[in-house]
């Protein structure tokens, strides 16, 4: 009896070393992330000979979406497999035009058995819109939105959430409910005013994704509205038979920037006025080198009196940044502004989707919070990104709230090249052929030691003295 407990010991430890084995060298299934911009073909991979397969919905439980075996291939609407790609190995799934309703995880099976998992995102949108009092406000929408608004002159890092979608009920706060409304698939503010202007975030509750980033500036159609590229010239025009002092004065800090009278004209660095104009009641003024520090409202003064009046802005800047895991996004840093950068992770499946200000750029010293600190350079580069980083970088006035850039940002991984893929297929193999000769050897192993203990214990049996 002591030998049997003995053999099922020994052979618990082997089956015990084999599992562990196994469980440490198992190959992981495959995990791709595709990304692509609203109602763009997405194509999501997935390579194996098979002779059945599908593609189905993980968020949807066991919605397939398309299937083929050696006969043909079906798939629903908005969805395509080609048939021909699937006799020589391609698996690869279409989406003619992908939007919101189209993210989500999806699984490619081969007979049953999964091969690889896709994760489809949609590009978030990054938009800018000029209007005048009065106009209305159209953002798109999903079934599940919230609207979370931040003023263009508020402190308030986050916003607040003004109106929340869930399908085709619409509720907002006091302020908003007689102004917005539901029509098809955009939420609509209507009836607009000046102090509308902010930063306007639409944001997917379901699956945590911001779909719409739109920075709004309201205007008054009494005071001209000029937007400016940094760096591009634009003129200010004025015109008034003025024989005495023309003065142009940035209001922002209440500075002449340019000024003229019968005799000569006399301008700052970046603007110019023509004498010979002004002689002829043509009083314009032109910014040469637009840069942050000439934007705000400039009046155009004769004899200490306005007659026009101007708002320049600097265009906010929108950059599409891909990287790798472990390579730097580099930022353009206004040196001569108080400036501070925001992050908005644009994930899928982000624990936390607030905004988060992440660094500040004052008095020419950059300051950044303890998981930035040794990340972020004096030149502004985030350096080793990783899958974790993908969102918006947003550089704005720390007084005004005033966005200079915004950095879209997205971090990907490498697919393998085919011939990596042989390769790994070919060591996988290699890996379950070893293992198959280590249980046979293992397995042979124990069966030896059995035969030679129960010899042993017949032996002792025999030669045992009565």
């Amino acid at each position: 009896m002591k030998a049997d407990t003995m053999h099922f010991g020994s052979l618990r430890h082997c089956v015990l070393f084999f599992l562990i084995l196994t469980v440490i060298t198992a190959p992981t299934l495959a995990f791709t992330s595709v990304m692509v911009k609203l109602n763009q073909s997405a194509v999501l991979p997935c390579k194996q000979n098979c002779s059945d397969s599908l593609w189905t919905v993980i968020d949807k439980p066991r919605l397939i979406v398309a299937e083929c075996n050696q006969t043909s291939c079906w798939s629903k609407e908005g969805f395509n497999m080609s048939h021909d790609q699937y006799l020589k190995g391609d698996l690869s799934l279409t989406i003619n035009s992908a939007d919101y309703s189209n993210r989500g995880l999806y699984t490619c099976e081969c007979a049953h058995a999964e091969v690889n998992t896709v994760q489809l995102s949609i590009e978030t949108l990054m938009r800018l819109s000029n209007l005048k009092s009065g106009e209305d406000l159209i953002l798109h929408k999903s079934d599940y939105t919230e609207l979370i608004y931040k003023s263009k002159y508020s402190h308030d890092l986050y916003g607040e959430q003004i109106c929340n979608v869930t399908e085709d009920s619409l509720q907002c706060n006091d302020e908003y409910k007689h102004r917005a409304l539901l029509k098809d698939s955009d939420l609509i503010l209507k009836n607009l005013k000046p102090s509308d202007s902010g930063v306007y975030t639409i944001r997917d509750t379901l699956y945590k994704y911001i779909i719409l980033i739109c920075t709004l500036s309201v205007k008054d159609p009494a005071i001209s509205r000029i937007i400016v590229n940094r760096h591009g010239s634009v003129t200010l025009n004025c015109t008034r038979n003025c024989t005495g002092l023309v003065e142009w004065i940035n209001k922002n800090n209440k500075h002449v920037v340019a000024w003229c009278n019968q005799t000569s004209c006399n301008t700052e660095k970046g603007y110019n006025i023509s004498h010979d104009q002004y002689l002829k009641g043509d009083l314009s003024l032109t910014i040469t080198e637009a840069y942050y520090s000439m934007r705000g409202e400039y009046w155009c003064m004769c004899n200490k009196k306005c007659i026009s009046e101007f708002d320049v802005s600097i265009q906010t800047e929108n950059s599409s940044v891909h990287l790798k895991p472990g390579e730097n996004l580099l930022m353009d840093l206004p040196r001569r502004e108080s400036v501070e950068v925001i992050y908005r992770s644009t994930r899928s499946f982000a624990d936390d989707a607030d905004d988060k200000n992440i660094c500040i750029f004052e008095h020419g010293s950059l300051e950044c919070t303890d998981a930035y600190t040794r990340r972020i350079s004096p030149v502004l580069k985030l350096e080793h990104v990783n899958l974790t980083d993908s969102g918006v970088y947003t550089i704005q006035s720390r007084n005004s709230q005033e966005a200079f850039f915004n950095y879209n940002m997205f971090v990907e991984e490498d697919q393998p090249r085919p011939e990596e893929k042989i390769c790994i297929s070919y060591l996988v193999f290699v890996l379950v052929v070893v293992l198959v000769v280590l249980l046979l050897v293992v397995t042979g192993v124990c069966i030896y030691l059995k035969c030679k203990r129960k010899e042993r214990v017949v032996n002792e049996v025999q030669y045992r003295p009565v």
